[in-house]
């Protein structure tokens, strides 16, 4: 069964319920591409003996369950097999079936325990209320089912045709209950509700019926009979599955365990076991929990965290074990004696070294074993999470040694000491990658060498991580959502701004500035020459950007294929009406418009309007008149400005 192994892991499988096609989805989330397996696929508690089961028909299925921990005795030795089974205890047997860790139980209890207070009230078994919380975690039990019982309901004996309705659901929830109609003399009595729960559970060799081939709705459950019903069917899982029945909880899939190294705002960065760090987005609007209320926490940061998913990727709770204090970093070296070894831990996220003493009874998160001097000095240099005692010192420590293969797209580029890059995952999930600025990894851009100034915010990257650092680096650039249709280009001091939309063609969609830098550089699909330079992109082209620090360092583009409205305001530098081009100096950048023999120009001073030719005439081909200022109404198409209409907004003679 996938379970904790060491309280640093945990890797559940998901138990989804719809309607009456109850199926398992068998998410389990990887930490990349390990896979962290715990244990055996069932748990025992040792072979028992009951006297009151010699000779009893039901001996071999008791004992079982007794063995798995289903069924306890009592405290006279006896099992009582044919007492009937409760409400309660059914409920009872069925939480038992989950290997679940106390921190799950407390998330279970967080989400469903004033559910359970409010079925199970002061007057009734109070003592189930935990057992129910988890069945309705599991999805076993529905609230909608018990909800509003009396009392002593609970304490009244389990129909058969209910438990085989909880039965099908806590075991074998991945079955589709869609068998035929059991071939029971009395399936017509059994309630619409129920039958598709019996029918699969007769199909699968659980129920027989009696002598006379009779299911017996409504009748009381026997302990004898209800061990029966659990050991078959957990056979037939164990046949056919390969892992005990799971609970997935509040529609979770995932989860991210790791010891908090910053939490601010909606924002988390963890240190997870394989030695990566992760950043979260968790809602303000949740609240952890955490292992031990009394004890209260001025700050998050080193504790160990547990956060869940929902199935949109979505926090949607957190908790936090605030009963002792955690430490990670590269194992870096192993200090002092045999009677007092100390580690030094290089925390690459922070860029500090510390040394911590290792308690006398430290033992291995792994094995459970001791750590002494001598084990701890055998180990490689290795990513170490180490939980403290209250004396902070190591008490427990775990030392992974692995490498990744990471990709996705940069994010943020940090070139500070220590130095880092944000990785975003095709599936979403966010790494903070640490490289050495005195140690470079292998970096290639485009099939090129590189340095680390030669990197891009929106570069696809392909990264390995060897013990927690970044060793190789090959990136590509890459679309990645920094890309559209030119709207507006303009010079400034400090180099030019240009707008694009993510769809020029949708005028919904809002233009997005973005600021170059002043040699940004430019290059051209193949139909252009090289040495291509920010003159040659236009309004309407198609543009990738490849940026830095949120600067444009680069710009790949190709020639527009949309037509976009558009406007120019500038004075006129030539116009050359053979070659139908007009060129207008807008915030000291030449632009080209093509005017014909179709395009309207209106005088705004004299309010007349003017064919090309007499707008050759009249201004353009006359020393007299002199800084014509225009605004030129039009549309780009393929990247050339047409103009529809020229309004000249002043000008001067002499």
């Amino acid at each position: 069964m996938m379970g904790v192994c060491n309280g640093l892991n945990v890797l559940p499988t998901s138990v989804v319920h719809k309607g009456v096609s109850v199926m398992l989805k068998k998410t389990i989330s990887f930490i990349l591409t390990i896979v962290l397996v715990c244990g055996a696929v069932l748990t025992t508690v040792g072979a028992a003996s009951f006297p009151d089961l010699d000779g009893h028909w039901s001996r071999a299925d008791m004992e079982e369950c007794a063995e798995r921990g289903l069924f306890e005795g009592y405290p006279d030795g006896s099992i009582k097999p044919n007492a009937s089974v409760s409400v309660a205890e059914t409920i009872a047997i069925i939480s038992r079936l989950y290997d679940i860790t106390d921190l799950e139980k407390e998330f279970i209890l967080n989400q469903y325990g004033q559910a359970s207070k409010e079925i199970i009230v002061a007057e009734g078994p109070t003592w189930a209320r935990d057992a129910l919380a988890i069945c309705l975690a599991s999805g076993a039990v529905l609230d909608t089912e018990l909800r509003g019982a009396a009392p002593e309901k609970f304490n009244a004996p389990i129909k058969k045709e209910v438990l085989a309705m909880w039965l099908v659901r806590g075991v074998l929830a991945e079955e589709e209950l869609d068998s035929p109609s059991p071939d029971f003399t009395d399936v017509d009595k059994i309630p619409s509700r129920y039958l598709s729960y019996v029918a699969l559970l007769y199909n699968i060799g659980v129920l027989q019926g009696d002598e006379n081939r009779n299911f017996n709705p409504g009748s009381d459950v026997s302990r004898a009979v209800a061990a029966t019903m659990f050991n078959k069917a957990l056979k037939y899982r164990e046949r056919n599955y390969d892992t005990a029945p799971q609970i997935q909880g509040i529609d979770n899939e995932s989860k991210a365990e790791g010891v908090i190294i910053s939490h601010s705002g909606s924002e988390m960065v963890i240190a997870d076991a394989a030695g990566l760090y992760r950043q979260l987005k968790v809602g303000l609007d949740i609240t952890p929990t955490y292992k031990d209320p009394g004890i209260k926490v001025t700050s998050d940061t080193d504790y160990f965290v547990t956060l869940y998913f929902n199935t949109n990727g979505k926090v949607v709770n957190y908790y936090i074990d605030n009963t002792a204090a955690y430490a990670v970093g590269m194992l870096s070296d192993v200090l002092g004696s045999s009677n007092a070894p100390r580690i030094e831990l290089e925390n690459y996220h922070t860029g500090k070294t510390a040394l911590y003493n290792v308690a006398a009874d430290c033992k291995s998160a792994d094995s459970g074993d001791r750590e002494t001097y001598n084990t701890l000095k055998a180990y490689p240099t290795g990513f170490a999470l180490a939980r403290l005692n209250s004396k902070a010192e190591v008490q427990e420590i775990k030392i992974t040694r692995a490498n990744y293969k990471l990709s996705g797209v940069l994010t943020k580029i940090v070139f500070e000491s220590p130095g880092s890059v944000t990785l975003t995952s095709g599936g979403g999930d966010i790494y903070i990658l640490p490289f050495d600025v005195s140690d470079l990894p292998e970096m290639e851009r485009n099939g090129k060498v590189i340095t680390i100034t030669d990197i891009r915010e929106s570069d696809h990257a392909d990264i390995t991580v060897e013990s927690g650092k970044i060793k190789i680096m090959n990136l590509e650039t890459y679309d990645s959502g920094i890309h559209g249709y030119v709207t507006a280009i303009t010079k400034t001091a400090d180099g030019w701004t240009i707008a694009i939309k993510q769809d020029a063609k949708d005028a919904d969609t809002t233009a997005v500035t973005y600021k170059t830098d002043k040699n940004v550089i430019v290059t051209f699909d193949e139909n252009k020459n090289d040495g291509s330079t920010m003159l040659d992109v236009n309004v309407g082209d198609y543009v990738v950007f490849s940026i830095l620090n949120g600067v444009v360092m680069e710009i790949y583009a190709e020639a527009g294929d949309v037509t976009l409205s558009g406007e120019y305001n500038g004075t006129l530098v030539s116009f050359s009406r053979s070659e139908e081009e007009l060129v207008l100096l807008v915030n000291g950048t030449p632009r080209k418009v093509t005017v014909d023999d179709d395009t309207s120009i209106l005088d705004n001073k004299n309010n007349e309007y003017y064919d090309a030719k007499e707008f050759e005439r009249n201004f353009t081909s006359k020393s007299s008149v002199k800084n014509i200022v225009l605004t030129v109404y039009g549309s780009y198409e393929g990247g050339e400005f047409v103009a529809t209409l020229v309004v000249i907004t002043s000008y001067t003679t002499t």
